[in-house]
């Protein structure tokens, strides 16, 4: 299986609000392409990638091919200091 986005499909973009046990899957797919220090325990994964849904000042994004698996994902997160609030 290929990790590269079909350039004939649409990927669909949304905000992760609960998780799919493929979900975490594809995550433990992903994350070794980020860091060398990736757990590749789905269990590790899975209650990780539950705190970043669930946290009212965080939003998990991912792009999904047309299988709707996960392909991409981005991590926003608002972090309020003194100053105000930064993104």
């Amino acid at each position: 299986m290929s990790n590269e986005i079909n350039p004939n499909s649409r990927p669909i973009v949304e905000t992760l609000r609960e998780l799919s046990r493929q979900d975490v899957e594809d995550f433990a797919r992903l994350l070794p392409q980020l860091t060398n220090h990736s757990d590749t325990d789905l269990g590790v994964i899975e209650t990780k990638l539950n705190r970043a849904v669930s946290a009212e000042d965080t939003a998990v994004m991912v792009i999904r091919d047309e299988q709707g698996r996960i392909q991409a994902s981005a991590t926003a997160n608002i972090c309020r200091i003194p100053t105000g609030e930064k993104q």
